[in-house]
């Protein structure tokens, strides 16, 4: 009871507030409504990022069984030891991972600001400008995103960390 009361007050309190905000919501639902296509394009991306991270967990779980032949110092034996540095390579694969899972995060972001701009702004065949944005994502805006992606990366790991 104390909620409802405590939310019937606040609801009260901060009637424009929730009422702009549920303009934008109506907003960008329109949006979304117009460009049917984002839905597939952002399930494209997710479906490489899919593959890729299926490709990922294959390689980390491969890592483990990696072994060669190598002679025991103490006993002068041969016995089979770990073929790769696993310590190192764990840092590489993590780091590859928060990287690829941020670019193709941005890559949705981009062909969305985009298309959802050039519609809401009225640009004359702004249909097709969802195109156009998955092309710069993956070419002449790539660097920038790249650096994003390892920026958002950096600090979702270290977030990770500290929670």
């Amino acid at each position: 009871i104390i909620f409802a009361v405590v939310g019937s007050i606040g609801s009260g309190l901060l009637h424009k507030q929730i009422n702009a905000a549920g303009k934008v919501l109506t907003k960008a639902m329109e949006a979304l409504n117009a460009n049917k296509r984002l839905f597939m394009v952002g399930l494209g991306v997710k479906i490489v990022w899919g593959g890729y991270f299926g490709l990922w967990i294959a390689s980390l779980i491969g890592m483990a069984f990696s072994k060669s032949v190598g002679t025991n110092e103490e006993t002068g034996r041969c016995e089979l030891q770990p073929g790769l540095p696993i310590d190192a390579f764990y840092v590489v694969w993590l780091v590859a991972y928060y990287w690829s899972m941020y670019f193709f995060q941005n890559i949705n972001l981009c062909v969305l600001t985009v298309q959802v701009g050039g519609w809401y702004f009225g640009e004359p065949n702004s249909s097709g400008f969802w195109a156009k944005a998955l092309q710069w994502s993956l070419t002449k805006l790539a660097g920038g995103n790249a650096i994003c992606a390892a920026i958002m990366g950096a600090t979702s790991y270290l977030k990770n960390l500290v929670d």
